[in-house]
């Protein structure tokens, strides 16, 4: 017999003394194991309860509530009887849950608490089939009259009693168990409703069993293994993961005390078995990394630096590879003072395995957990599926693929394609909807995923879009809108993505910051924001944005067949997207038509050229009660790439500039400057701008006027002709110690530093204009003074540790050689936070590994700390690597500008450096 009332009843019989399942009940802060005998005598009280009250076979039975043994024992006990159990998702609003208890003819509901009780109830009049209502925990529910409603532990107090006192009762409930079979529906998962109404999938329970086999025999699951159950009953991974697979290899089901509990009882547990999706992995990092920021100077620097030898060592080691002895010895030590702390942390100490899967999980987020040795796999999975359809052997995982086939799954990939698969396990069709059911299965009974993937040359397969979804723009070329916002979702910064763009001359997205991470980086960055609304469309919040789409945009250039679907323009949503809003599923994922029609005067702005559009949406709080938010949303552009090749890093794309608005603000222009000394032009009518967030480099043949060219902008030179403007001001008579106070650094061509000063005290000099004390209290050292000079150096040990630069921290600096010189003369330059930083040949005199180590962190400096770079180089190799664009003086006028392709390519350009005779 395969069915899962079989199953439940076997182990009770052969390991009765096996512990399937602890929890915690509610605020007892104490945890109680239950063993196989004493589960197997609660469902069978259970199931002659419900037979009592009238529950027959095929009778639909609703179950409504968070992880607690008696809900999933209720399942247990319809199956017994022959009934279907129907999970509902708890936080269902009553509308979703009226049209999943009346479609699938409910006549039964089992719940959890009040809450649910409250909520059936306000919707009974719309449940023609519904008989009974049984609830867990009855507080708050003494005094209701109700009819139908019926505590669980009565139901079950009083068929253990009718099976101990009536001598039918037992053999009545045999036969009703032995009357069912393994082709028997065993239960109706209904899917999230993403695209569209929930349908039903109805799985029986062979394909329940098939699939919970799967995954044990992969995996090597057994009876000492345990699992936390958190996630959703009605999603079809905790009904394999936490219920089924528990029945068939036995192992320990862990019911926590409630959601906002689930990492510290999988702490104490110590789950060996666990999967969550990506957005749970990427909250624990990123929890830790906000908690790190507030760690002490030495704390952090162990914390990155042992991180660094897991990236680069951990993962082999995970995957049993050769690793030098030192490497090894030293990725133990960082297990004992940073992995190890960490997985006890996120409750993985001792994982076996870990799954994760229902969206891409970002890369570096994936090798991370694996890096610290959680054995992380991804899989690829439907309800219609029975949860499996890829899977990742050990010793073949990868961040960018699903793996291959599981266990005796089939899967071609269609013309247009799409995903097919059949196995035992897949659904015997929707309920109450043939319809749909012919259109997902094939002739020869494979199911259409409704997934657009493809099978690379090592047999893993990766998924790109909703085959659907994967849609042209108005150009032709391919629009994946998923495989964008995946892009986007990797950045910790970004909760969630929209991608718009079927039918349209270009792609573009508006986004939903992640509140934690820009909330914890506007604090430490002493943004002040009141609301979430007020933070999303703060410029500075706009800027680390843009940063993030411009990365995407560099690497969709790099990718085959994906140039096209660059983000030209963006946007940043006044609200966070919600399920109770309708713009979310239950399981989180986006309802991109419903939004774009709710949302229809923000896509409009993205596509009319308005740089801001005004909305106002409405939104139901968490007590039902209705409310509008009205804002006013800007529209930013983004820099769109020139796809240089089908392969490779996306870094190597060609920037270039789409018809349309501007790309970037502009920060700092330079319109017709000239400047003389004498009779002698060192710069002739020069114009050109440096935008917001990029690296502009400005090249030319010795005595160019390069050099003459920073000093005008910060003030050393004065031009006789011609206007700077910085930050929308003019700023061509401007002073060096004004365009400091500015925010305008710099380094020089020969480095100018304090050489009988330490490191330390060099940098500290780039503080001075931040210190807010006179002359008097700094001279004292005394009270305020001293208390602002430690928060000051505080700054400086940060960019220190920063430029790795803390073993000569209190050196002078003259007895340094010269490539370390240049590395402090930046550090003083970083310590002023400037805005636009102008670095002057930072890497004159510098050798390969030295100028390697400063093209990184200029590169850092820039993409981490969003600071605008001016930078003067005579490295060819190094401008076109670093920058984004490129203006080239000769004689004193410029000559060319524009991307460094461009520019590389023009002939002036070349004739300028090979020396062409001039006339």
């Amino acid at each position: 017999m395969r069915h899962c009332e079989a199953c439940i009843q076997r182990r009770g019989q052969k390991r009765p003394e096996r512990r399937p399942a602890r929890c915690t009940p509610a605020c007892s802060g104490w945890r109680r194991t239950m063993a196989w005998a004493e589960v197997t005598e609660q469902v069978r009280g259970f199931a002659r309860g419900l037979q009592a009250l009238g529950l027959k076979r095929g009778d639909k039975v609703a179950i409504v509530g968070y992880n607690r043994p008696r809900l999933y024992w209720a399942m247990a006990a319809a199956q017994w009887l022959g009934a279907v159990p129907v999970p509902v998702y708890a936080d269902s609003v009553a509308d979703e849950m009226a049209y999943v208890l009346d479609h699938a003819e409910a006549v039964f509901a089992v719940v959890q608490d009040q809450e649910q009780v409250d909520k059936i109830l306000s919707i009974a009049e719309r449940l023609p089939s519904l008989r009974h209502m049984l609830y867990d925990e009855p507080r708050g529910l003494r005094d209701y009259d109700h009819g139908t409603l019926h505590p669980i532990d009565e139901v079950i107090a009083g068929g253990l009693k009718d099976l101990a006192s009536t001598a039918e009762a037992a053999p009545a409930l045999e036969r009703e168990m032995l009357a069912g079979s393994g082709a028997d529906l065993g239960i109706i998962l209904y899917t999230s409703g993403t695209t569209g109404r929930p349908k039903g999938v109805m799985l029986s329970h062979t394909n329940v069993i098939a699939a919970a086999e799967i995954g044990c025999q992969f995996d090597g699951l057994n009876e000492s293994d345990e699992i936390i159950a958190y996630l959703p009953i009605a999603w079809v991974g905790d009904h394999i993961f936490s219920y089924a697979q528990a029945i068939v290899a036995g192992f320990c089901v862990n019911c926590p005390e409630g959601p906002e509990t689930v990492i510290e009882d999988r702490r104490e547990v110590g789950t060996t078995y666990a999967f969550a999706p990506p957005r749970v992995f990427e909250t624990m990092l990123t929890l830790t990394m906000v908690r790190m920021e507030d760690a002490g100077a030495l704390k952090r620097k162990m914390f990155h630096y042992f991180l660094g030898v897991a990236k680069e060592h951990g993962e082999k080691i995970l995957n049993g590879e050769s690793v030098p002895l030192g490497a090894r010895l030293l990725y133990g030590l960082g297990d004992i003072m940073v992995y190890g702390p960490l997985r006890n942390r996120f409750g993985l100490t001792r994982i076996k395995v870990g799954y994760t899967a229902g969206e891409a999980i970002g890369p570096e987020l994936f090798r991370f957990y694996r890096s610290i040795g959680v054995n992380l796999k991804q899989l690829y999975g439907q309800t219609e599926a029975g949860v499996y359809i890829t899977m990742q052997p050990n010793g073949e995982i990868r961040a960018d693929t699903v793996g291959r086939p599981a266990p005796l799954v089939e899967i071609r990939i269609d013309d247009n394609g799409e995903v097919l698969y059949r196995s035992p396990s897949i659904f015997g069709g929707y309920y109450k909807d043939p319809e749909k059911t012919a259109e997902t299965m094939t002739a020869d009974g494979y199911v259409r995923s409704g997934d657009a993937g493809f099978f690379d040359e090592e047999g893993h397969l990766k998924i790109i879009d909703r085959a659907k979804d994967v849609g042209k723009l108005r150009t032709g070329e391919l629009f994946p809108p998923k495989y964008i916002e995946n892009k986007l979702k990797f950045f910790p910064n970004i909760k969630e993505a929209v991608a718009f763009g079927q039918e349209r001359d270009y792609a573009t997205v508006a986004v939903n910051i992640d509140l934690t991470a820009v909330g914890n980086w506007a604090e430490r960055n002493n943004v002040v924001y009141a609301s979430y609304q007020e933070l999303a469309g703060h410029d500075l919040v706009y800027d680390m944005i843009a940063q993030h789409v411009d990365e995407v945009n560099r690497s969709l250039a790099a990718e085959p067949l994906m140039g096209g679907a660059q983000i030209k323009r963006f946007l940043i949503l006044h609200k966070e997207l919600d399920a109770d809003d309708g713009e979310l599923t239950r399981t989180q994922k986006v309802r991109r038509g419903f939004i774009a029609d709710r949302y229809a005067p923000l896509v409009n702005a993205l596509y009319d050229g308005s740089q801001e559009a005004d909305i106002s949406t409405e939104v139901t709080f968490e007590d039902g009660r209705k409310g509008v938010i009205s804002a006013r949303v800007k529209v930013r552009d983004a820099t769109i790439y020139r796809a240089t090749a089908a392969e490779g890093c996306g870094m190597n794309a060609e920037p270039m500039t789409m018809t349309g608005a501007p790309v970037r603000e502009v920060l700092l222009s330079v319109e017709n400057v000239s400047l003389r000394f004498g009779g002698v032009k060192a710069i002739t009518d020069v114009s050109f701008d440096i935008r917001k967030g990029e690296v502009r480099a400005i090249i030319g043949p010795n005595g160019a006027g390069k050099t003459s060219m920073l000093n005008c902008i910060n003030g050393f030179y004065q031009p006789q002709e011609g206007q700077i403007t910085f930050k929308g001001e003019r700023r061509d008579k401007m002073r060096p110690h004004r365009a400091a106070a500015a925010g305008i650094a710099r380094t020089f061509q020969n480095v100018a530093l304090f050489k009988g000063m330490s490191t330390l005290d060099n940098i500290m000099t780039g503080r001075t204009l931040k210190m807010n004390r006179g002359f008097f209290w700094q001279v004292l050292r005394h009270g305020p003074a001293m208390t602002e000079e430690i928060e000051h150096r505080k700054v400086v040990e940060d960019i220190i540790d920063f430029l790795q630069i803390e073993h000569i921290r209190k050196l002078p600096v003259g007895k340094l050689p010269y490539g370390l010189q240049k590395r402090v003369e930046l550090g003083r330059a970083l310590a002023m936070e400037p805005e636009l930083l102008l670095l002057d040949e930072p890497m004159a005199g510098m050798n390969l590994e030295e100028k390697e180590d400063m093209c990184r962190f200029i590169l850092d400096v820039n993409q981490q700390f969003g600071t605008t770079i001016a930078l003067i180089e005579h490295d060819m190799g190094v401008v076109m690597d670093l920058s984004d664009r490129v203006v080239v003086l000769e004689y004193g006028r410029k000559i060319a500008d524009g991307t460094p392709a461009e520019v590389k390519a023009d002939q002036k350009v070349i004739d300028a450096y090979l020396g062409v005779a001039h006339g």
